[in-house]
């Protein structure tokens, strides 16, 4: 029904926590696979991941802002559309 990912946001996030960069688009469409029809992803990041609209319906963004001179965190809700994958 939900799935909320908050993978390293940029270059820097991904060798601080030791991860070799990724397709953030390669894995929302996997998540397409395992979040069942009608189902959610809350996606946090500092932008909102390339998407194909035919999968996902982006039915909301809550930007948080924490301080002046800072990246801004987002959250990004996605609704599942379209058929279940085979």
């Amino acid at each position: 029904d939900l799935v909320v990912a908050d993978p390293p946001y940029e270059r820097g996030d991904f060798e601080f926590y030791g991860q070799k960069p990724f397709s953030k688009h390669r894995v929302l469409k996997r998540l397409w696979r395992v979040v069942q029809h009608g189902g959610h992803v809350v996606w946090l990041d500092t932008r909102v991941p390339m998407y194909s609209k035919r999968e996902w319906l982006l039915v909301g963004t809550i930007a948080v802002i924490v301080s002046t001179n800072t990246r801004v965190r987002l959250c990004a809700i996605f609704r599942k559309v379209g058929g279940n994958a085979s």
